[in-house]
Protein backbone atom coordinates (compact mmCIF):
# COMPACT_ATOMS: atom_id res chain seq x y z
CA UNK A 1 0.00 0.00 0.00
CA UNK A 2 1.24 3.15 -0.96
CA UNK A 3 0.07 6.96 0.57
CA UNK A 4 0.28 9.93 -0.93
CA UNK A 5 1.43 13.37 0.87
CA UNK A 6 1.75 16.84 -0.33
CA UNK A 7 4.94 17.99 0.94
CA UNK A 8 5.07 21.76 0.37
CA UNK A 9 5.50 22.28 -3.49
CA UNK A 10 5.82 18.30 -4.40
CA UNK A 11 3.96 15.21 -3.92
CA UNK A 12 5.10 12.62 -1.86
CA UNK A 13 4.85 8.86 -2.16
CA UNK A 14 5.38 6.76 1.01
CA UNK A 15 5.10 2.96 0.54
CA UNK A 16 5.13 -0.24 2.34
CA UNK A 17 2.53 -0.28 4.59
CA UNK A 18 0.20 -3.28 5.27
CA UNK A 19 -2.44 -1.47 6.62
CA UNK A 20 -3.51 2.55 7.32
CA UNK A 21 -5.50 3.93 10.35
CA UNK A 22 -6.97 7.31 9.59
CA UNK A 23 -6.80 9.64 12.14
CA UNK A 24 -7.08 12.62 9.80
CA UNK A 25 -10.32 14.82 11.02
CA UNK A 26 -13.53 15.86 10.24
CA UNK A 27 -13.20 15.74 6.16
CA UNK A 28 -10.51 12.71 6.39
CA UNK A 29 -9.09 11.54 3.01
CA UNK A 30 -8.27 8.36 4.67
CA UNK A 31 -12.41 8.04 5.03
CA UNK A 32 -12.95 9.29 1.08
CA UNK A 33 -10.89 6.44 0.11
CA UNK A 34 -12.68 3.77 1.94
CA UNK A 35 -16.05 4.97 0.86
CA UNK A 36 -14.67 3.91 -2.64
CA UNK A 37 -14.56 0.47 -2.49
CA UNK A 38 -16.81 -0.11 0.69
CA UNK A 39 -20.71 -0.15 1.51
CA UNK A 40 -20.30 2.77 4.08
CA UNK A 41 -23.55 4.90 5.45
CA UNK A 42 -22.49 8.11 6.02
CA UNK A 43 -24.21 11.00 6.87
CA UNK A 44 -23.43 14.60 7.41
CA UNK A 45 -24.86 17.14 8.86
CA UNK A 46 -24.26 20.87 9.47
CA UNK A 47 -26.46 22.22 12.18
CA UNK A 48 -28.15 25.78 11.82
CA UNK A 49 -25.69 27.60 14.25
CA UNK A 50 -22.35 29.03 14.22
CA UNK A 51 -19.70 30.15 16.53
CA UNK A 52 -17.57 32.64 17.23
CA UNK A 53 -14.44 32.37 19.64
CA UNK A 54 -14.27 35.39 22.29
CA UNK A 55 -11.46 35.72 25.06
CA UNK A 56 -12.60 37.43 28.42
CA UNK A 57 -8.69 38.81 29.83
CA UNK A 58 -7.86 37.76 33.56
CA UNK A 59 -7.92 40.97 35.98
CA UNK A 60 -5.38 43.56 36.32
CA UNK A 61 -4.18 41.91 39.25
CA UNK A 62 -3.91 38.36 37.17
CA UNK A 63 -6.92 36.98 38.84
CA UNK A 64 -9.68 35.07 37.87
CA UNK A 65 -12.73 37.43 37.00
CA UNK A 66 -15.14 34.92 37.14
CA UNK A 67 -15.12 31.82 39.33
CA UNK A 68 -13.12 29.22 37.86
CA UNK A 69 -14.96 25.92 39.00
CA UNK A 70 -17.34 26.44 36.87
CA UNK A 71 -18.83 26.13 33.39
CA UNK A 72 -20.74 29.92 32.78
CA UNK A 73 -23.68 29.92 30.37
CA UNK A 74 -25.33 32.50 29.05
CA UNK A 75 -28.75 31.18 28.03
CA UNK A 76 -31.10 32.86 25.25
CA UNK A 77 -32.89 30.34 23.45
CA UNK A 78 -31.91 30.27 19.96
CA UNK A 79 -28.19 31.50 20.91
CA UNK A 80 -25.90 31.36 23.52
CA UNK A 81 -23.00 32.87 25.30
CA UNK A 82 -20.65 30.46 27.22
CA UNK A 83 -17.54 30.63 29.14
CA UNK A 84 -14.35 28.42 30.11
CA UNK A 85 -11.42 29.16 32.25
CA UNK A 86 -7.70 28.46 30.93
CA UNK A 87 -4.32 28.26 32.94
CA UNK A 88 -3.52 31.98 32.71
CA UNK A 89 -6.44 33.13 34.50
CA UNK A 90 -8.40 34.29 31.45
CA UNK A 91 -11.73 32.69 29.76
CA UNK A 92 -12.30 31.15 26.47
CA UNK A 93 -15.75 32.58 25.78
CA UNK A 94 -17.44 31.02 22.60
CA UNK A 95 -20.71 32.53 20.62
CA UNK A 96 -23.19 29.71 19.33
CA UNK A 97 -25.85 31.58 17.27
CA UNK A 98 -27.98 30.56 14.13
CA UNK A 99 -26.31 31.24 10.86
CA UNK A 100 -29.26 33.89 9.98
CA UNK A 101 -27.93 35.55 13.56
CA UNK A 102 -24.27 36.06 12.52
CA UNK A 103 -25.55 36.65 9.15
CA UNK A 104 -27.28 40.37 11.16
CA UNK A 105 -24.38 41.20 12.56
CA UNK A 106 -22.49 42.89 9.91
CA UNK A 107 -21.77 45.87 10.70
CA UNK A 108 -19.25 46.92 13.83
CA UNK A 109 -22.70 48.86 15.20
CA UNK A 110 -24.77 45.66 14.77
CA UNK A 111 -22.08 43.56 16.46
CA UNK A 112 -21.91 45.63 19.78
CA UNK A 113 -25.71 46.30 19.83
CA UNK A 114 -26.56 42.67 20.00
CA UNK A 115 -24.11 42.23 22.59
CA UNK A 116 -25.07 45.00 24.87
CA UNK A 117 -28.67 44.11 24.17
CA UNK A 118 -28.17 40.26 25.12
CA UNK A 119 -24.81 40.14 27.04
CA UNK A 120 -24.57 42.98 28.98
CA UNK A 121 -22.26 42.04 31.68
CA UNK A 122 -20.32 39.68 28.92
CA UNK A 123 -19.25 43.34 27.48
CA UNK A 124 -18.09 45.05 30.63
CA UNK A 125 -15.85 41.45 30.79
CA UNK A 126 -14.82 41.33 27.60
CA UNK A 127 -14.26 45.17 27.12
CA UNK A 128 -15.59 47.35 24.17
CA UNK A 129 -12.43 47.56 22.44
CA UNK A 130 -11.42 43.95 22.53
CA UNK A 131 -15.12 42.89 21.23
CA UNK A 132 -14.20 45.25 18.33
CA UNK A 133 -11.07 43.45 17.40
CA UNK A 134 -12.95 40.40 17.69
CA UNK A 135 -15.26 41.33 14.84
CA UNK A 136 -13.12 43.01 12.31
CA UNK A 137 -10.73 39.78 13.48
CA UNK A 138 -12.01 36.45 14.73
CA UNK A 139 -13.95 34.11 12.02
CA UNK A 140 -17.29 32.17 12.10
CA UNK A 141 -17.13 28.69 12.19
CA UNK A 142 -19.51 26.27 11.31
CA UNK A 143 -20.74 23.44 12.91
CA UNK A 144 -20.73 19.70 11.78
CA UNK A 145 -21.98 16.24 12.86
CA UNK A 146 -20.61 12.98 10.71
CA UNK A 147 -21.74 9.21 11.77
CA UNK A 148 -20.90 6.51 9.50
CA UNK A 149 -20.77 2.72 9.41
CA UNK A 150 -18.80 0.73 8.65
CA UNK A 151 -15.00 2.00 10.24
CA UNK A 152 -12.84 -0.38 7.89
CA UNK A 153 -12.43 -1.91 4.78
CA UNK A 154 -11.33 -5.25 5.49
CA UNK A 155 -7.90 -5.47 7.34
CA UNK A 156 -6.21 -2.60 4.81
CA UNK A 157 -7.55 0.38 6.87
CA UNK A 158 -10.14 1.98 9.38
CA UNK A 159 -11.01 5.13 10.59
CA UNK A 160 -10.84 6.79 14.43
CA UNK A 161 -11.35 9.97 15.90
CA UNK A 162 -13.43 12.93 14.07
CA UNK A 163 -12.59 11.07 10.96
CA UNK A 164 -15.33 8.25 12.32
CA UNK A 165 -17.64 10.41 14.04
CA UNK A 166 -17.58 14.01 14.38
CA UNK A 167 -19.67 15.88 16.48
CA UNK A 168 -20.76 19.26 17.87
CA UNK A 169 -18.83 20.53 20.69
CA UNK A 170 -21.36 20.66 23.41
CA UNK A 171 -20.72 17.91 25.74
CA UNK A 172 -16.48 18.57 25.28
CA UNK A 173 -16.13 14.83 24.54
CA UNK A 174 -14.45 15.17 21.22
CA UNK A 175 -11.20 14.47 22.32
CA UNK A 176 -12.02 12.09 24.83
CA UNK A 177 -14.08 9.91 22.31
CA UNK A 178 -10.79 9.81 19.85
CA UNK A 179 -8.78 8.65 22.94
CA UNK A 180 -11.12 5.91 23.83
CA UNK A 181 -11.24 4.80 20.05
CA UNK A 182 -7.25 4.20 20.31
CA UNK A 183 -7.69 2.47 23.77
CA UNK A 184 -10.20 0.13 22.45
CA UNK A 185 -9.00 -0.65 18.94
CA UNK A 186 -5.29 -1.13 20.91
CA UNK A 187 -6.79 -3.98 22.76
CA UNK A 188 -9.34 -5.45 20.12
CA UNK A 189 -5.28 -5.61 18.22
CA UNK A 190 -3.95 -7.43 21.07
CA UNK A 191 -6.88 -10.08 21.29
CA UNK A 192 -7.22 -11.00 17.41
CA UNK A 193 -4.64 -12.55 15.32
CA UNK A 194 -5.70 -10.86 11.79
CA UNK A 195 -6.41 -7.47 11.27
CA UNK A 196 -9.70 -8.10 9.29
CA UNK A 197 -10.98 -9.95 12.33
CA UNK A 198 -9.66 -6.72 14.89
CA UNK A 199 -11.09 -3.84 12.34
CA UNK A 200 -14.51 -5.81 12.05
CA UNK A 201 -14.78 -6.04 15.73
CA UNK A 202 -13.98 -2.52 16.29
CA UNK A 203 -16.83 -1.63 14.20
CA UNK A 204 -19.18 -3.81 15.44
CA UNK A 205 -18.78 -3.13 19.06
CA UNK A 206 -17.66 0.78 19.02
CA UNK A 207 -20.52 2.11 16.66
CA UNK A 208 -23.64 2.16 19.62
CA UNK A 209 -20.99 4.25 21.64
CA UNK A 210 -20.07 6.62 18.78
CA UNK A 211 -23.55 7.32 17.87
CA UNK A 212 -24.81 7.78 21.40
CA UNK A 213 -22.13 10.47 22.14
CA UNK A 214 -22.90 12.58 19.26
CA UNK A 215 -26.62 12.40 19.82
CA UNK A 216 -26.04 13.61 23.34
CA UNK A 217 -23.78 16.26 22.04
CA UNK A 218 -26.25 17.53 19.51
CA UNK A 219 -29.02 17.58 22.34
CA UNK A 220 -27.10 19.06 25.24
CA UNK A 221 -26.91 21.98 22.87
CA UNK A 222 -30.91 22.58 23.72
CA UNK A 223 -30.13 21.87 27.33
CA UNK A 224 -27.73 24.52 27.50
CA UNK A 225 -29.29 27.16 25.76
CA UNK A 226 -32.78 26.44 26.70
CA UNK A 227 -33.16 23.89 29.13
CA UNK A 228 -31.75 25.49 31.92
CA UNK A 229 -33.89 28.56 31.83
CA UNK A 230 -37.04 26.22 32.24
CA UNK A 231 -38.47 25.54 35.72
CA UNK A 232 -39.22 21.91 34.99
CA UNK A 233 -36.08 20.79 33.73
CA UNK A 234 -34.05 22.60 37.22
CA UNK A 235 -36.79 20.78 39.11
CA UNK A 236 -35.62 17.32 37.61
CA UNK A 237 -32.03 18.35 37.83
CA UNK A 238 -32.39 19.28 41.69
CA UNK A 239 -33.73 16.21 42.16
CA UNK A 240 -30.99 14.28 40.43
CA UNK A 241 -28.32 15.53 42.65
CA UNK A 242 -30.28 15.04 45.65
CA UNK A 243 -30.82 11.26 44.95
CA UNK A 244 -27.05 11.06 43.44
CA UNK A 245 -26.00 12.04 46.71
CA UNK A 246 -27.99 9.84 48.98
CA UNK A 247 -27.92 6.36 46.48
CA UNK A 248 -24.67 7.27 45.45
CA UNK A 249 -23.31 4.58 43.19
CA UNK A 250 -26.59 3.33 42.32
CA UNK A 251 -27.81 6.90 40.63
CA UNK A 252 -25.82 8.58 38.76
CA UNK A 253 -25.91 11.63 36.93
CA UNK A 254 -25.46 11.52 32.90
CA UNK A 255 -22.73 14.35 33.43
CA UNK A 256 -21.30 11.89 36.17
CA UNK A 257 -21.07 8.95 33.23
CA UNK A 258 -19.89 10.39 30.59
CA UNK A 259 -16.92 12.69 32.10
CA UNK A 260 -15.98 10.69 34.86
CA UNK A 261 -16.75 6.78 34.82
CA UNK A 262 -14.90 5.93 31.41
CA UNK A 263 -16.14 2.15 32.82
CA UNK A 264 -19.95 3.04 31.75
CA UNK A 265 -19.93 3.40 27.46
CA UNK A 266 -21.86 6.24 25.97
CA UNK A 267 -24.69 3.90 24.91
CA UNK A 268 -25.17 2.97 28.75
CA UNK A 269 -25.19 6.29 29.47
CA UNK A 270 -27.69 7.74 27.31
CA UNK A 271 -30.23 4.77 27.47
CA UNK A 272 -29.34 5.39 31.42
CA UNK A 273 -30.37 9.09 31.20
CA UNK A 274 -33.75 7.95 29.08
CA UNK A 275 -34.92 5.83 31.88
CA UNK A 276 -33.91 8.60 34.42
CA UNK A 277 -35.93 11.65 32.78
CA UNK A 278 -39.14 9.36 32.50
CA UNK A 279 -38.69 8.78 36.04
CA UNK A 280 -37.59 12.21 37.21
CA UNK A 281 -40.41 13.61 34.81
CA UNK A 282 -43.27 11.38 36.42
CA UNK A 283 -42.14 11.98 39.76
CA UNK A 284 -42.04 16.10 39.40
CA UNK A 285 -45.27 15.68 37.22
CA UNK A 286 -46.93 13.56 40.39
CA UNK A 287 -45.40 16.73 42.69
CA UNK A 288 -47.32 19.25 40.63
CA UNK A 289 -50.52 17.09 40.70
CA UNK A 290 -50.33 16.81 44.12
CA UNK A 291 -49.78 20.30 45.14
CA UNK A 292 -52.32 21.36 42.70
CA UNK A 293 -55.05 19.26 43.90
CA UNK A 294 -54.09 20.58 47.77
CA UNK A 295 -54.31 23.78 46.58
CA UNK A 296 -57.93 22.91 45.03
CA UNK A 297 -58.96 21.24 48.03
CA UNK A 298 -57.88 24.03 50.80
CA UNK A 299 -59.91 26.62 48.33
CA UNK A 300 -62.84 24.88 48.95
CA UNK A 301 -62.45 24.50 52.43
CA UNK A 302 -62.43 28.26 52.51
CA UNK A 303 -65.62 29.02 49.87
CA UNK A 304 -67.38 26.32 52.49
CA UNK A 305 -66.40 28.10 55.24
CA UNK A 306 -67.83 31.63 54.09
CA UNK A 307 -70.90 29.67 53.33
Amino acid sequence: MELEFQCGDEICNIGGFASVIGADGTFSAVRNHIMRVERMNFQQVYIPHMYLELSIPASESNEFILHPNRLHIWPRGDFMLIALPNADKSFTSTLFAPASVFDELNTEESFMSFFSANFPDAVSLIGEARLKYIYHNYPRGSLVSIKCTPYNHKGKGIIIGDASHSQVPFYGQGMNAGFEDVKVLMHILETKKSLKDAYDLYTASRHKDLIAICDLSMANYDEMRRGVQDWHYLARRSLERILERVLKDRWLRLYTMVTFRPDIPYSLAYSTEKLHTKILSAVVNTAIAGASVAVVMKGLRLLNQRS
